[in-house]
């Protein structure tokens, strides 16, 4: 147990490499379900460790992380080549309740590159839950990082809501090139139930990153609805060129049940990203209505030059399939998606409002 420590409840840093945190209640009492947290963060790595793990990939070397004032666990100034695997971060020992973390479950900032958070098995899997938000990748030459297989925002079993309370992933700041999910069922993350977005890339330089393969409002089987409550993906502030999808089923998303849009990108400069390959509105078989309230992507603020397509199934939302707003939203692509069954015959499925795309005749698209 170690626990009620004035600042960190473990430090790894300076040339401290090949360490191992393991089987340990960081932030708890004894029985893993009361909050004696830290004052600062349960792990800090910082200012260049390398190849150390937090957790494992067994139950024996699961950490419990949780109930800290600050951060779960923290890899900052440089740290290159961590992983952070197996742990319970933000919840109780039994991982059914919430016991946060004062701020981030996992943040990793500062220049850290290549290190990881989770993996593609079950034992790797962390539940990242209950805390202020669950993972925040942020700031300059923040990049190669990889957050994978991972439950955010619900239970052990994927099947009950557990949100942290903002977003459940954050990109910003200029971190790159960052990877999230990945091609195989391992790799899938579940980001559902989350106060806030299911995934937030923000800010002037936050290039370069790839959102694939994840159930975004979805439950761990992707069938049932486990929505977050703002987007399920939200794009802005500046954002370039990262991608929502990929090219191929395995790189798919479905990105369901969200309390506003599936995808929204937004603002001015929020330009050249692609939404490609996706379930929007859908189940992880595409056929049952698990619809976002608003829009299935929606394009707005002077958003431009960003693509929709190929190959996105954007069905079952309560309004638009997808709506581009306002006369500084122009050169956005919509290419080869199937757009049916959004909004009724109120809505249309391609909407071009207020001189968005200046308002180009949109193809007819059967509802």
């Amino acid at each position: 147990m170690i626990s009620r420590n004035n600042q960190y409840g473990v430090y790894i840093y300076n040339d401290s490499d090949w360490n191992t945190v393991s089987g340990n209640y960081i932030g708890t009492d004894a029985t893993g379900a009361q909050d004696l947290g830290n004052t600062e963060a349960g792990v800090a790595i910082a200012y260049g460790p390398q190849n150390n793990t937090v957790g494992g990939d067994t139950e024996g070397e699961r950490n419990i992380i949780s109930g800290n004032d600050s951060v779960g666990v923290s890899i900052g100034q440089s740290g290159t080549n961590n992983t952070v695997s197996g742990n319970f971060i933000g919840t109780v020992v039994s991982g059914t309740q919430a016991l946060g973390n004062g701020s981030f479950g996992v943040s990793i900032g500062g220049g850290a590159q290549n290190n990881t958070v989770g993996g593609d098995t079950e034992g790797e899997r962390n539940v990242i839950s209950g805390n202020w938000m669950g993972v925040n990748i942020a700031g300059p030459d923040t990049m190669s990082n990889t957050v994978s297989g991972n439950y955010m925002g619900t239970d052990v079993t994927g099947s009950s809501d557990l949100g942290n309370t903002n977003a459940g992933l954050r990109i910003a700041s200029g971190a790159q090139n960052n990877t999230v999910g990945g091609q195989t069922a391992g790799e899938r993350n579940v980001i559902s139930g989350n106060g806030f977005y299911g995934v937030e890339i923000s800010g002037s330089e936050a290039d370069g990153n790839t959102v694939s393969g994840n159930f975004i409002g979805t439950d761990a089987g992707g069938t049932e609805a486990l929505g977050n409550t703002y987007d399920g993906v939200w794009i802005g502030i500046g954002a370039q060129n990262n991608t929502v999808g990929g090219q191929t089923a395995g790189e798919r998303n479905v990105i369901a049940a969200s309390t506003y849009s599936g995808v929204h990108i937004n603002g001015a400069d929020t330009d050249g990203n692609t939404v490609s390959h996706n379930y929007i509105g859908t189940d992880v078989t595409g056929t049952q209505d698990k619809g976002n309230t608003l829009d299935g992507v929606r394009i707005d603020g002077g958003a431009q030059d960003n693509t929709v397509g190929p190959n996105n199934l954007i069905a079952h939302n309560d309004r638009r399939g997808v709506y581009v707003d306002g006369s500084g939203t122009t050169g956005n692509t919509i290419t080869q998606n199937s757009i049916h069954s959004n909004g009724g015959t109120r809505y249309l499925g391609i909407d071009l409002n207020a001189g968005g795309n200046d308002e180009l005749p949109a193809p007819p698209i059967r509802r």
